[in-house]
């Protein structure tokens, strides 16, 4: 299970999209699809060197991510991050041909690394997939069509997915996947008074998230700023936090044991813990005043 929170939740948000669309290019070139010549994947980043699949994940945390890096682009700029130095971070070299400080015409720039316009992305690529597969003769199940004119298939758990058998022949009772199903499951985190990610920007992405079809399990701590999660309440010895991890990474695992060279014990009961919040060590190590004085000098 992959956690990450602020930068850490951004990359690991780029990371999980990136898989996806990797995991649906792969499948849709054996479908016959020419990524060279298609305009969709023009300028497009490279694979994934990584060899995993994306629902190899048990799930993702994010907290407190910018999930939308061109919405960012202002937030970013307001605390000392100016529009050039955004540029030559998310842009590279192709920033350095620029010599103004025009925003809104090279968002491009920063899309690439934004897990909003990525998981959009995913959207797409997945209905071009769909349209090979109905072109292959593998037929959604039900022909139900949502709001967005995306055909929805029929959901099937696939364990090991492949569009062709052992004879390298294309089978298609392996294609009833849908999106959802190629992501890891999901869980997006936020504090409602955090001025460095806004708020918003955890809403935002959770209704897209929605609108796709994709669940999503949404925390929002109410009075909570950018670092309390792991800095402040921690301290003042409130691990609501870590407690909400330590459940859905319970959750996702199954309760499952593993055995000697890394077999899974199906014969084993899952024996879930319960979070010990009164433990000694979970205790606040500062008096509540400190830690209020601390937040004056937080620049988060």
């Amino acid at each position: 299970i992959l956690v990450g929170q602020s930068a850490g939740a951004h990359i690991g948000g780029v990371v999980v999209a990136r898989k996806v669309r990797d995991w649906i290019r792969m499948k849709s070139v054996g479908l016959g699809w020419d990524i060279q010549n298609c305009n969709h994947f023009s300028n497009e980043l490279p694979p994934l060197a990584s060899t995993y699949q994306p629902f190899d994940l048990k799930g993702f945390i994010s907290t407190s991510a910018p999930h939308n890096l061109v919405s960012m682009r202002e937030v970013f700029h307001r605390h000392g991050l100016s529009s050039s130095v955004q540029r030559s971070i998310f842009g590279g070299a192709e920033s350095s041909a620029r010599k103004h400080d025009n925003d809104g015409d090279d968002n491009h720039l920063f899309e690439k690394w934004s897990t909003y316009h990525l998981v959009q992305k995913c959207r797409l690529d997945y209905a071009e997939m769909e349209k090979l597969m109905q072109r292959r003769n593998c037929q959604p199940a039900n022909g139900v069509t949502n709001g967005n004119g995306y055909t929805k298939i029929s959901c099937r758990k696939i364990q090991h997915c492949d569009y062709f058998d052992s004879d390298d022949k294309f089978n298609p009772k392996l294609c009833n996947m849908l999106l959802k199903d190629i992501f890891p499951k999901l869980c997006v985190i936020h504090g409602t008074c955090d001025k460095t990610v806004p708020v918003k920007e955890s809403i935002e992405f959770t209704s897209l998230l929605k609108e796709m079809d994709i669940p999503v399990v949404t925390k929002f701590y109410n009075g909570w700023s950018h670092t309390d999660p792991i800095l402040e309440a921690p301290m003042r010895g409130n691990h609501l936090y870590h407690c909400d991890i330590f459940d859905l990474v319970c959750l996702w695992s199954d309760g499952m044991e593993l055995c000697k060279h890394g077999a899974v014990c199906e014969s084993v009961e899952p024996t879930l813990v319960a979070f010990d919040q009164s433990h000694p060590k979970l205790q606040s190590i500062c008096p509540k005043v400190l830690v209020e004085l601390a937040r004056i000098c937080n620049p988060f």
